[in-house]
């Protein structure tokens, strides 16, 4: 049975040359690829933070809507006719609180934040034959007022605004 021996390649002259240059292209394709990956991360993160602050506002809107909300109820409760049937309908107004209360002016409040805008609006309610608030028609009902609330900002996108609606009744009659 023949014996064979195996040897250790011999290199061709130029063989070290081509696996050096080889490798060399290996390296700078892999730093593209990171560089391309470390580019589309940052960019991804980027965008997700401007997301995020855009979220943050619109919730902070939000929650501005729903205590301007509330205070339009603390009003109705501490008098309808004192704080809100002298109100002017279809006219920009505005919540003022004191520290101890509420109030309703025609003159902008800048909040403490200088951000956000909040306005209301009232409207007179009309009321049909069968007692039921209408659209178009009707008989005006001077213990029933629509409050509009909205609370605007300015973004990179522009102007974006969170508004909500509800009726405020004359609840104890004053």
């Amino acid at each position: 049975m023949p014996i064979s021996l195996i040897l250790p390649h011999r290199a061709t002259p130029g063989h070290f040359l081509n696996s050096r240059g080889f490798g060399l292209v290996e390296v700078v394709v892999a730093i593209g690829i990171t560089v391309m990956v470390l580019i589309g991360s940052i960019t991804a993160a980027r965008v997700a933070l401007r997301r995020s602050s855009e979220q943050v506002n619109q919730i902070r809107a939000t929650f501005l809507v729903e205590e301007g909300i509330e205070a339009m109820r603390v009003l109705r409760d501490n008098g309808w006719s004192a704080n809100i049937a002298g109100l002017a309908t279809s006219t920009n107004l505005y919540l003022v609180y004191d520290g101890l209360s509420w109030s309703a002016t025609t003159t902008l409040q800048a909040n403490s934040e200088g951000l956000f805008e909040r306005i209301f609006v009232l409207s007179d309610v009309f009321r049909g034959a069968d007692d039921d608030i209408t659209q178009s028609g009707g008989t005006w009902d001077p213990e029933t007022k629509l409050a509009r609330m909205d609370v605007s900002w300015r973004g990179r996108r522009g102007t974006s605004t969170v508004n909500a609606s509800t009726y405020l009744a004359n609840l104890f009659a004053d």
